[in-house]
C-alpha cells in the first residue's frame, strides 16, 4: 500500500465498508455551527451526524422546512363556555386582529407606534383548567388562521446564542405560514429579569430580544400563564389584551357538563353519555363548585370508565359525586405535598438563605 500512511488505514477500511453498505460519506460545509459537518447519505436521505433534526437546515425542491409545525385549530368562540367577562375581552381582542389596519392606519394612530406596529400581543391568565388553551385556538379560528403551539422548553438551547434563533425562527415560521404563534406556561419566557445568578445574563439577552421581536413582527401571539404576577413588566406593556380566565361558577359548570356528558343528540353530537331518569345537571354543578373545564374534563373521562369497568348502564349522581370526592382529595394531596416543600427553612439552610437574600 505505498502511499498511504498507517494512521490512513482505519479510515480507508471505513470508507470501503460504508461503500459495502450503499452508503456515501460526504462532506458538507452548512453545518448548524458554521463548521464543517460529515453527512452519511443513503438513498434519497441525508442525515447531519451529531445534530437533532429540528435543527438542521433542511431544503426540499428549494423551499425551507421549517422546524415549527402550525396546526388547523379545532375549537371556535362559541364552542367556549366561559364568563360573559371573558368572552367579550377575546371578543374585542379578535376584533383588534381582524380590524388592525382600519383601527392603526386610518386613524392616524401608526404615528406614534414602533416600525409595523409590531406584534398584537394577548396574555390569558388564571388557574389550570380554566379554557386558557382552547381560547388560544377560538382566537387562531376567528382570524381565520392556523396555531403554532410552542413550549419555553422546546425552544430552549445550551448553544450560545441558540434559543434567540430558535425565536426568530418562530416568528418567520409564524409570518410565512400564516399562523398565530401560542406559548403555554408563559412565565418561564416573561418572568422578570435579574441582575445577578446562574446564567442572568444569557437569560436577560434571550428576554430582550424577544421584546425586540414583539416589536419588530407583525404577528399575533397569545400567551397563557399560572403565574401572572411572575411576568417582567417589560413584557406587560408590550401585550395589548390581558384577559383573565377565572374558574366557572354554577351556571358555567352546568354548560360545562352538558357539553362533556352530552345534553340530547343533536348535529355535532350523535350519541351522549347514558343517565338515569332522575339525574340532575344542577346537582353536579353544585357537587364541582371550585373545579375547573380541565377537571370537568377529567371526571368525564373516568366516569365513562367506571360504566364500562362496573357493567352500568347509566351514569347517576351519586356516581359522579363520588368520583368528585376522590378527585377532590387528590388534588388535596397534591397541595399538602406542596405546602410541605416550601416549609420555612431552618438551621444551616436558613442562614445560608438569608445570607444570599441580604447580599
Amino acid at each position: 500500500m505505498s502511499g498511504i500512511s498507517k494512521r490512513q488505514i482505519p479510515a480507508l477500511f471505513l470508507c470501503v465498508r460504508l461503500f459495502h453498505l450503499g452508503n456515501r460519506l460526504n462532506w458538507e460545509s452548512e453545518g448548524t455551527n458554521g463548521y464543517i459537518m460529515p453527512v452519511i447519505s443513503s438513498g434519497k436521505n441525508n442525515v447531519e451526524v451529531g445534530t437533532p433534526p429540528t435543527e438542521q437546515k433542511r431544503k426540499k425542491n428549494g423551499e425551507k422546512q421549517f422546524s415549527f409545525l402550525s396546526d388547523e385549530p379545532v375549537w371556535h368562540l362559541e364552542d367556549l363556555v366561559l364568563s360573559s367577562e371573558t368572552k367579550e375581552r377575546l371578543t374585542d381582542a379578535i376584533t383588534f386582529c381582524v380590524k388592525k389596519a382600519t383601527i392603526v392606519d386610518s386613524w392616524g394612530l401608526k404615528s406614534f407606534l414602533k416600525g409595523s406596529s409590531g406584534c398584537t400581543g394577548i396574555n390569558m391568565y388564571g388557574k389550570p383548567g380554566t379554557g386558557k388553551t382552547i381560547g388560544a385556538e377560538a382566537i387562531a379560528s376567528a382570524t381565520g388562521k392556523r396555531i403554532i403551539k410552542v413550549d419555553y422548553s422546546e425552544i430552549q438551547s445550551e448553544k450560545w446564542g441558540g434559543t434567540e434563533k430558535q425565536l426568530t425562527e418562530l416568528f418567520e415560521t409564524a409570518l410565512s405560514t400564516g399562523s398565530i404563534i401560542f406559548f403555554d406556561e408563559a412565565d418561564g419566557l416573561l418572568g422578570k429579569r435579574k441582575s445577578d445568578g446562574a446564567n442572568a445574563e444569557t437569560n436577560n439577552q434571550i428576554k430582550s430580544h424577544l421584546l425586540t421581536l414583539l416589536d419588530r413582527y407583525d404577528v399575533i401571539v397569545v400567551f397563557a400563564t399560572n403565574l401572572f404576577e411572575n411576568y417582567d413588566r417589560a413584557f406587560f406593556r408590550r401585550i395589548l389584551f390581558h384577559i383573565s380566565f377565572p374558574l366557572p361558577n354554577e351556571e358555567q359548570l352546568t354548560d360545562l357538563w352538558k357539553l362533556h356528558l352530552g345534553d340530547e343528540p343533536n348535529e355535532k353530537r350523535s350519541a351522549v353519555v347514558p343517565r338515569s331518569k332522575d339525574f340532575s345537571f344542577e346537582k353536579l354543578a353544585k357537587d364541582s363548585v371550585g373545579l375547573s373545564g380541565g377537571d370537568v374534563k377529567n371526571l368525564t373521562l373516568q366516569a365513562c370508565i367506571h360504566l364500562v369497568a362496573k357493567n352500568t348502564p347509566t351514569l347517576t349522581n351519586e356516581m359522579l359525586r363520588a368520583l368528585i370526592t376522590t378527585y377532590r382529595q387528590s388534588l388535596q394531596d397534591m397541595d399538602n405535598r406542596r405546602d410541605v416543600k416550601s416549609e420555612v427553612l431552618t438551621g444551616k439552610e436558613k442562614e445560608q438563605a438569608d445570607k444570599l437574600l441580604n447580599k
